[in-house]
């Protein structure tokens, strides 16, 4: 998924906690599996950002419901050089 640069947005997962999501490359309306995720800045010297799955299931998408997507590299660079943690909680 970070080779191929997915795109990913906000939502909320079972438990109601908000994380940031992916599916697909080119995500369309149906039922996919998707990966939830936060991306945090690593305190390892070696790492700069650390990519923490939360949850992984099958659910549907209505993708003219989703939240702005952006791609996974973009969110990738604002978590490493912003220090912040993505999506905040």
């Amino acid at each position: 998924m970070i080779d191929q640069n997915y795109p990913s947005w906000e939502s909320r997962d079972k438990n109601n906690v908000n994380n940031l999501v992916i599916c697909n490359a080119q995500p369309i309306n149906g039922t996919h599996y998707s990966i939830m995720y936060q991306l945090t800045p690593s305190r390892s010297k070696r790492i700069d950002t650390e990519l923490v799955v939360k949850s992984a299931y099958e659910r549907y998408f209505d993708m003219s419901k989703t939240g702005k997507r952006e791609k996974i590299r973009v969110l990738i660079k604002k978590s490493h050089y912003n220090g912040i943690t993505i999506p905040k909680q």
